[in-house]
């Protein structure tokens, strides 16, 4: 797993997603997260064709919660937060164009 002990807004890199699980551990109060651009997912995975998805998990231990912010090329779709208190959210990354995703979290 990744964790992420940082307690201030940030950008998920693809590097952090790429053990399929992303842990919040520093976070004392609601943060922006903002998911990585759909350009950097497409080099972090260059062989997705459009349709083509993959999932990861994250989840907060600290007091805080996440709220997903999207970027460039990446439209959100489901929950926009991840609560505290351990909670797991399943995040399903979809490739919809050439340079396009969907993050879907449950």
């Amino acid at each position: 797993p990744t964790l992420i002990a940082t307690d201030a807004a940030l950008t998920l890199t693809t590097a952090q997603m790429a053990g399929g699980l992303v842990v919040f551990t520093g976070l004392t109060v609601a943060r922006a997260i903002t998911v990585p651009t759909a350009a950097q997912i497409t080099a972090a995975c260059p062989d997705m064709d459009v349709g083509d998805s993959f999932s990861i998990l994250a989840s907060v231990t600290g007091a805080g919660s996440v709220t997903w912010t999207a970027n460039t090329g990446v439209t959100l779709a489901g929950r926009a937060t991840l609560p505290a208190a351990g909670l797991l959210q399943v995040i399903a990354v979809t490739k919809t164009g050439a340079n396009t995703y969907t993050w879907t979290a449950s």
